[in-house]
């Protein structure tokens, strides 16, 4: 599957610190709603009001600030008082769109401009730009995992500047959570109370070493990582195995993963094996994603519904699973640490990345999504055709 090597590759070497999200209705006159700032203290959350519930997705559509693809006809956004009133939930979609947003800023003033909260399959990139539109006044691509944040921003003169965001690959789509905000840093860390989900301790925020069963969520993933044995068992044979999560939202964003690090698992004694259920439909792929934290790293090994070995993870993180047939089919993940006598801990889940119903290799919710499931002849690698009434090449751009 393309890019698997390059996400199993970025998925061992990051901190794997997760975020939620919220799932917000949007206003026209550039603010967003329903959506709140995180809460404090150590259990998770992050700075200013109530936990937020936004869910990260594949992008299907536009979003409502549309058509504001050029620094001409830019979108507003104003800045956010810590509520999350005013973040707004978007859309890079379809492939080759981009989003320019224009924000007062004040002179003086210290600005953290924040684009979060992605799917598992994106990576954006932001550039702030002048009130003359045009000179760049600074940039930001993977703040943590494929967040973007310039933060430390002090503007000279007062005016509207223009926030760019696009993917880093043209193929590519995103959800994501925008928002700006006043910069402050309580604890020192370097991290804002928007990552931060305690201000006031510097020894808890989004890059810390998690401490599994101390009632004490270090890293900020949403929920304190478990200590000896879980409430799973018995998942030790396939018979007794469990349902695997599954999710759309990226593994490497920050906080309010509770939703996936709640249902976290051990190995504990050393030597258990845990297993887990899942099924992908027709002709479709998805992605098993995880994070394990020490002492441990762990292996998983995929079966398939008869219980044949297939392959394991060979020492990465993540396994891709292929169904190419014209049914659903049943998979077993068996999970082990790999020294095969540590415990350990770790959280794992389903990502499905689309179809592959034409048989060209790509998938529609996949990195370099497949634009038309229905035509072979249409994919990301494909050369653009002489019809300009289809995007052959799958950038947005029937004509490129």
């Amino acid at each position: 599957m393309k890019k698997a090597i390059y996400i199993v590759m970025l998925l061992a070497a990051v901190v794997a610190l997760v975020i939620n999200g919220c799932k917000a209705s949007s206003g026209e006159d550039g603010t967003g709603t329903d959506i709140g700032g995180g809460g404090g203290g150590g259990g998770g959350g992050g700075g200013g009001g109530d936990p937020v519930s936004y869910q990260a997705v594949f992008p299907t559509a536009p979003d409502n600030y549309e058509n504001d693809n050029d620094s001409g006809s830019p979108s507003a956004i104003i800045v956010d008082d810590g509520s999350g009133n005013n973040l707004q939930p978007r859309t890079l979609y379809p492939q080759g769109d981009v989003d320019w947003v224009k924000v007062s800023l004040s002179a003086g003033t210290t600005y953290e401009i924040f684009a979060t909260n992605l799917n598992e399959t994106a990576d954006i990139t932001m550039q702030l730009y002048k009130p003359d539109g045009t000179t760049l006044a600074a940039e930001n691509d993977d703040y943590i995992n494929f967040d973007s944040n310039i933060h430390n921003y002090t503007p000279s003169s007062a005016g509207n500047y223009y926030i760019k965001i696009s993917s880093v690959d043209v193929h590519d789509m995103a959800s994501y959570l925008l928002g700006v905000r006043v910069y402050s840093d309580g604890d020192g860390d370097t991290y804002s109370p928007t990552f931060d989900c305690d201000d006031g301790n510097a020894s808890i925020k989004p890059s810390a070493t998690e401490i599994a069963g101390n009632g004490i969520d270090e890293d900020c993933s949403g929920s304190d990582a478990p200590d000896g044995a879980d409430g799973y068992e018995a998942d030790g044979t396939l018979g007794g195995a469990k349902a695997l999560y599954s999710t759309q939202g990226a593994v490497g964003e920050i906080i309010y993963r509770s939703d996936l690090y709640g249902t976290a698992h051990t190995i504990n004694p050393g030597n258990d094996e845990d297993y887990h259920s899942f099924n992908v439909a027709a002709y479709s792929a998805a992605y098993v994603i995880d994070r394990s934290q020490g002492p441990s790293p762990i292996r998983e090994s995929l079966y398939d519904g008869g219980g044949t070995y297939l392959y394991d993870d060979s020492g990465n993180i993540g396994l891709d699973v292929v169904n190419d047939t014209g049914g659903s089919q049943t998979f077993y993940i068996m999970t082990e640490a790999q020294d095969g006598s540590s415990p350990t801990w770790y959280a794992t889940a389903l990502v499905p990345i689309g179809t592959d119903n034409d048989g060209d290799g790509y998938y529609t919710k996949d990195w370099y999504a497949d634009c038309d499931d229905s035509k072979d002849y249409i994919h990301p690698d494909a050369a653009e055709g002489t019809q300009p009434d289809e995007d052959w090449n799958c950038n947005g751009d029937p004509l490129n």
